[in-house]
């Protein structure tokens, strides 16, 4: 059975969470008891049957009517399973959104037919074609707010697909759709006649997997060392990779080899291994030095270990970032300090915009190509190789200020344990 995961994007109130918990519903995915909450607690609001109360599992999320972090949930059609993940749309969760397409196979970009494309629709546009997302499938929703009316679908379609154009990005098809009304999603309308493409659902079905995770180079970062029993345990997630017991991990950048032994195995694990996005904990030797932060990988295929980063990245701080100002740099479960020492170049989202000359800063929503140098070397991957340790936060004062994907490097390359050659990308 063919397994996609389908991440929705899209303006904060342009009927993601209806959408998603529409298919559910149409699809038969979601148990009766679940639908009788919803029902009973969208009376006690007195209002009609919300979609989105399906997925939107704390109550803070039903009365504020935005969705606050990613959710994920399973359904079958046909020959493929999938996963859809509902992405925040509102500003201040935006870095959500950067996780949730960045494990995409496919996106749906979610346009309401009436407002058209807003400001927060081309930020998260932009987003994906610096993730490099290739599937990408336009819904021009709420449909029945213009009376199913053609020539605003026509217009909403040359709108988005022109701005996509010109990130140099693709629309694999735009369809006419009413999340609500369940117009087009997993069955054709009667209203939408004008339309003789297929439904979203089938759309999606068509699309391809991308390659996955658990088939990457396993990274190992750990979270945390404990000490149980006279044994030293490191806890942590596989962000890549599939990890048996027996394997042999060396960790950087302190360079220590050890040997896979699981302390438990994790549920759901199997005789294959364990994939990428299980957190696991593994015994360390008695006179292991391993620290946090450190990363483990196969034998002679680990990560880069440098100072110079070249990152794009999406900046939401309160203040403009500025060159040779001091932020805190995330990368998995490393942190350490890091000073942006060239801004490149500066792309206004809404516009297209560029700035190249003589730019000092970076202002809230802009995208940029810059350059950073942490205090000390630090194990990283390039985004495009292995998505989870290519991605970094920076961290103004207690903010996350911003998020971003490493490009390039000057880093040290190791090979079987010893240092090759300076390399610059």
């Amino acid at each position: 059975m063919k397994q996609l995961t389908i991440t929705a994007v899209g303006h904060v109130d342009h009927g993601k969470s209806t959408l998603l918990g529409r298919l559910l519903f149409d699809t038969g995915s979601i148990p009766k008891e679940r639908i009788d909450s919803v029902t009973a607690r969208c009376a006690e609001l007195g209002r009609a049957f919300e979609y989105a109360f399906l997925l939107d599992a704390l109550q803070e999320e039903q009365l504020k009517n935005i969705t606050i972090d990613l959710c994920r949930f399973q359904f079958k059609s046909g020959n493929c399973a999938f996963v859809l993940i509902d992405a925040p749309g509102h500003k201040e969760f935006l870095k959500n959104m950067v996780s949730g397409a960045a494990s995409a196979d496919g996106v749906v970009l979610l346009v309401d037919a009436s407002e058209g494309m807003r400001d927060q629709t081309r930020r998260h546009a932009y987003l994906l074609g610096m993730l490099g997302i290739r599937q990408i499938v336009v819904a021009v929703n709420k449909m029945d707010k213009v009376n199913y009316s053609q020539e605003v679908f026509e217009q909403n379609r040359r709108d988005v697909e022109e701005y996509l154009q010109g990130l140099g990005l693709s629309v694999i098809r735009t369809i006419p759709i009413s999340a609500a009304k369940g117009e087009n999603l997993t069955r054709s309308s009667s209203e939408l006649d004008w339309y003789s493409g297929p439904t979203l659902l089938e759309q999606l079905e068509s699309l391809v997997p991308i390659g996955r995770l658990e088939h990457l180079g396993v990274r190992f970062p750990i979270q945390d060392i404990y000490r149980d029993s006279g044994r030293s345990i490191a806890v942590g997630r596989i962000e890549s990779g599939t990890l048996r017991a027996g394997d042999g991990l060396t960790f950087w950048p302190s360079r220590q080899e050890v040997t896979v032994e699981f302390a438990h195995m994790p549920d759901g694990s199997s005789n294959g291994g364990v994939k990428a996005g299980k957190s696991i904990a593994l015994v360390l030797p008695r006179d292991s030095g391993l620290q946090r932060g450190e990363i483990g990988a196969p034998p002679g295929s680990g990560p880069r270990i440098g100072r110079e980063l070249k990152v794009s990245v999406f900046w939401l701080g309160r203040q403009p970032l500025q060159i040779d100002k001091e932020y805190m740099l995330r990368l998995a479960t490393v942190e350490v300090a890091a000073t942006v020492t060239a801004i490149r170049r500066v792309v206004q989202t809404e516009s297209l915009s560029t700035r190249t000359e003589n730019v000092a800063s970076v202002e809230h929503s802009e995208v940029a190509d810059i350059t950073l140098e942490t205090k000390y070397p630090i194990p990283h991957d390039f985004f495009s190789e292995i998505p989870n340790t290519g991605r970094v936060v920076l961290i103004d004062g207690e903010d996350v200020a911003g998020g971003g994907i490493i490009t390039g490097s000057w880093s040290m390359v190791f090979a079987f344990g010893s240092a090759v050659m300076p390399l610059a990308d």
